[in-house]
Parts: C-alpha cells; structure tokens; sequence
C-alpha cells in the first residue's frame, strides 16, 4: 500500500476552502502538499494558516511564485517518493467522491505497468464532458468536441453552469450513479489535467524530465511524456470529481450560486468529522 498525497498549486482561499474539507476529511489521505503559487497576500496567509493547524498539510515555497501557471512545473520535483502516490489536484476541485483517493489508486495500482497518470471522471472538464455526452446516462445536447479547448466544454461558461447545476441536482436526489462512464484510454492529445495520479517511483526514475521548467505542462504531461515513456494515460470512468471553472468560465461562473452550492455540501463534511 502506498502513502495517498495530495499536491494542490495553491492558490485561491475562496476554493481552498471547499476542498480542504474534501482533504482533511478523508483519513485515508497521508498527507496534503500545497505549492505556494498565490498572487494575493491573504490566500498565502490562508494555506500557511492551514498548514499551521493541520499536521497533514505542508507547504511547499519555490522562487517566483506568482500565481502564473508555468511555476506549476516546480511541483513535481517535491513528488519522488517511491512509497507514495500522488494526486494533483487544482486548487478549485470543489467536490470528491467518498473515498476517491483510495479508488483512484486502486485503478492506477492495477494498470501500473501500462499507463503513467490516471484521471477521474471531472466534472467540467472538456474531454469528460466529451465522454460524459456519448457515454453516460446524462443527456448533453450541445455539440461538445473531444478537445482540450472546445468551443463549448472549455469555453463556455452557460454549458458548465449548467452542467455543474445537473451534477448538484442529482448529487443531492443521491443519483450520481449517472455521472460514470467506460473508463477510456487517453492518447496523443492534450487533456486538462484537473486531477491526476501518479506514482513517486515513476517521477524518481525519470527525473526533471517527468515535467521539464520551461514546457506548458499540461500539454507535456497529457501528450508528450506518455508517448516518451511509451506509456498511456487512462480516464477512471467510475471515480468523480468536480472542477469549478477554467479562467475562461470563471467570472461568469462566479456570479452564479454554484460555489456557494458546493461548499454547502463540503460542510456536512466538516460537521461529521467535528462530531
């Protein structure tokens, strides 16, 4: 059994906050690594607050910390550790599924040998979207592309309010069983890497080269390391999570009720773990 580690660039507290419920909840997750990437002095306050009262959170300090995304690079470098799995998560994951660090590890532990990084089903995000379409029980009429940057599942923040606000619905009737689809084989394209999971030993035996400081990583990670290594990459179909918003949905997103919706159902986490 390897050690279960969240890695979050971080960060926005507004989002922190709903997953860290999500995080400090689950005892089946050792440990909490965030990357100090904020632009505003008070979210880098909130994580080192949050590392201070939490043994399970540390926080890691790189140069050039400014909230751009190329210093996501640097994370990966602290993700070695043969014994552990790691899973890297944006700091705007505003739900997990019970248990969904162990299961994605169960997935990836048995596809070791084939694939380098495994997913969830994430909820906005344009290729789950994509699957979520053609492939599950929910009924998506607009014409969403199997592309990173689709017009729609990327781009537009009236398709991910309303896909976010089906999710809740049916999260809240307990009808999420509608949200799964075939776990599917992710290859030569580019895939927003929401959530991740990875082995240490993996990262150990390829070095800076498992994301290089001056690629775009996420075009590296999803595309090119897997061809390199010869390796795949895999959609876990059946593990959910939720991603708020690209920064292209973002505003837009914010002026709904949504993310007040979402940590609404983080705090009955909270309560139960005070209780």
């Amino acid at each position: 059994m390897h050690k279960l580690i969240i890695v979050t660039p971080a960060g926005r507290e507004r989002y922190l906050r709903i997953l860290a419920r999500y995080i400090l909840a689950d005892d089946q997750i050792a440990g909490w690594m965030l990357l100090d990437n904020c632009r505003q002095d008070s979210d880098r306050k909130y994580i080192h607050e949050l590392a201070r009262q939490n043994p399970k959170v540390t926080v890691r300090t790189v140069a050039g910390r400014s909230g751009e995304a190329q210093n996501i690079n640097q994370i990966y470098q602290f993700c070695n550790d043969p014994a552990a799995f790691y899973i890297k998560m944006d700091d705007d994951i505003v739900y997990t599924e019970p248990g969904f660090a162990r299961s994605l590890y169960a997935a990836a532990l048995a596809q070791k040998d084939i694939c380098i990084w495994v997913s969830p089903l994430v909820i906005n995000n344009a290729i789950c979207s994509f699957h979520l379409k053609y492939f599950s029980n929910v009924t998506i009429d607009n014409p969403v592309s199997a592309q990173a940057g689709c017009g729609i599942g990327w781009q537009n923040p009236g398709f991910a309010a309303a896909l976010h606000a089906h999710f809740l619905k049916q999260l809240e009737a307990g009808l999420r069983s509608d949200f799964v689809v075939p776990s599917a084989i992710i290859s030569s394209c580019r895939f927003s890497i929401n959530c991740i999971g990875f082995f240490g030993d993996t990262v150990q035996a390829i070095g800076s080269q498992f994301c290089p400081p001056n690629v775009d990583h996420e075009e590296w990670l999803s595309a090119v390391l897997p061809l390199k290594q010869g390796k795949l990459a895999m959609l876990v179909g059946d593990v959910c999570v939720a991603h708020f918003a690209y920064y292209t949905q973002e505003e837009a997103l914010l002026r709904t009720n949504l993310l007040s919706r979402y940590d609404t159902m983080s705090l009955s986490l909270e309560r139960a773990k005070a209780a």
